[in-house]
């Protein structure tokens, strides 16, 4: 996927995370952790105005053929799912749990719908996000208003 998107630098959170002699990117390995105590980190400045089309990040499907598909979702494509929402709009007095996995997009509706509209996003661990009795003490503890699950889930319930 790193060779098929192009990928010229990575940054990661670990410096093992890859067998990267084969890769023919530039790597920066960072700690999170050293950043986070640092103080805060400045905000990218953009270089180039942003348009509608351009392409806000790079997903890539299973595929039916068993080989990763990259499919681009642009700026507009965010904004509409974020504003457009008809039934299901996310006001900024919501509190929402992001249950998704980010690497799924139908957490792209929890994350950009939730900021963009001024909300708060909670972030969950993943041992949690399986367990009905764990998430319901989640919402009540933090009361959440918004919380958006798969039907599997409500059959453990």
């Amino acid at each position: 996927m790193l060779e098929d998107a192009g990928i010229k630098t990575l940054i990661l959170h670990s410096d093992h995370l890859f067998d990267y002699t084969d890769l023919n990117v530039a790597l920066f390995p960072i700690d999170i952790q050293l950043v986070s105590e640092t103080g805060p980190v400045q905000p990218f400045q953009t270089i180039q105005p942003i348009n509608a089309q351009d392409a806000a990040y790079l997903m890539y499907t299973s595929g039916t053929t068993g080989q990763p598909k990259g499919i681009v979702v642009n700026q507009q494509n965010i904004v509409k799912l974020s504003q457009e929402t008809n039934d299901m709009a996310i006001l900024p007095e919501d509190r929402v749990m992001q249950w998704a996995n980010f690497a799924f997009d139908g957490s792209t509706y929890e994350i950009y719908n939730t900021l963009l509209n001024g909300a708060t996003l909670l972030l969950i661990q993943s041992k949690d996000a399986a367990q009905p009795s764990q998430l319901a003490k989640i919402i009540a503890e933090q009361k959440l208003s918004v919380c958006i699950f798969t039907t599997s889930l409500y059959t453990d319930i």
